[in-house]
């Protein structure tokens, strides 16, 4: 017999409701600086953007980095209690140990996030890898292998660099950009709208970039400009 109307609401009310944990992991070190105020409103119209989901719950994580710390702007917080960057709370300096901020982010979302939630783990960065002391890349890629198998999500943006670290990562070709400077808003709300999709239909490849929102971060430019110049001196490849 067919369920009726009403009792398939009923099931939908009792359904335990999942939430969308997304980590953001951002970039602090020092080359960040010449895109500080683009990063600052990027930053804050995703947050934006996230906050005008419907019929989706998400909490939020944020997380700087640079050589000389790995901070915690929020854990497992509402999208309403999340700071807005200013140019007191976000001032770029050192280095990008990019490896090492990654598994610190991913350990922090093991503590917090339920066992049912969806995770969303998203990079931005300016540059390559430099100076992680602690995770290689062959254990960070192993990592985020364990992970994907488990469900969770990673997103990667390149402000003005390839998305190779991200390749060597193991993070999916279709959700790593690359994005000129001063496209950061557009960038942010791509990302945010894609996250925002995903929350609501839990289907990853609402994660994936569009070939319109890649076109509009000018990823073609950044990668011809990349492919012509010099790879950055310090990246390390341990």
């Amino acid at each position: 017999m067919e369920e009726s109307v009403l009792e398939k609401l009923v099931d939908e009310l009792e359904a335990p409701k999942v939430t969308t944990h997304v980590a953001f992991l951002l970039d602090e070190s020092g080359s960040m600086a010449s895109i500080l105020d683009d990063t600052l409103g990027g930053f804050n119209t995703y947050i934006d953007t996230l906050l005008e989901v419907k019929d989706a719950t998400i909490k939020f994580t944020l997380v700087k980095f640079d050589t000389n710390k790995t901070e915690k702007m929020c854990v497992g917080v509402l999208l309403s209690d999340v700071p807005r960057l200013t140019r007191s709370n976000y001032v770029p300096g050192a280095g990008t140990p990019l490896r090492d901020a990654m598994c610190e982010i991913m350990q922090m979302v093991e503590t917090t996030a339920g066992p049912n939630d969806r995770v969303v783990v998203v990079v931005q960065t300016d540059g390559h890898e430099n100076s992680s002391r602690k995770i290689t890349k062959e254990v960070l890629f192993n990592i985020i292998k364990e992970k994907t198998e488990k469900g969770w999500q990673f997103v990667y943006l390149g402000a003005n660099i390839d998305t190779f670290d991200a390749e060597e990562m193991g993070v999916a070709v279709g959700t790593r950009m690359a994005y000129i400077p001063g496209m950061s808003k557009s960038v942010y709300t791509a990302a945010a709208s894609n996250i925002a999709s995903y929350a609501q239909s839990g289907s990853p490849e609402a994660l994936n970039f569009t070939s319109e929102q890649r076109k509009e971060a000018g990823e073609d430019e950044v990668l011809k400009v990349v492919t012509t110049t010099n790879v950055d001196p310090n990246v390390t490849t341990k």
